[in-house]
């Protein structure tokens, strides 16, 4: 649901491998949301990937300080895996 379409048969395949190694569907979720597919579907920017978390993880929209909060999350260094950990 997060990219927008069916899986191709290899990222199928990387993902259930992954779960049966132990990985959690949080994990597997912060994986597609901090994914670069994602990123640019959601307008390859940080602010612009941010609303889209809050819309497609948490179902509302996010305010202004919210969007800025994270925004600065990453600018001081913070990864996307752990910002969507953080929503997820």
């Amino acid at each position: 649901q997060y990219l927008g379409r069916s899986p191709d048969p290899q990222g199928l395949d990387h993902w259930l491998r992954m779960m049966a190694s132990g990985m959690t569907i949080q994990q597997m979720e912060g994986g597609f949301v901090a994914s670069p597919e994602y990123y640019q579907r959601a307008g390859s920017t940080p602010q612009a990937w941010v609303r889209q978390l809050y819309r497609d993880v948490l179902g509302r929209s996010a305010s202004t300080a919210e969007v800025q909060h994270w925004v600065d999350v990453l600018a001081r260094g913070g990864s996307r895996s752990g910002v969507a950990m953080g929503f997820l």
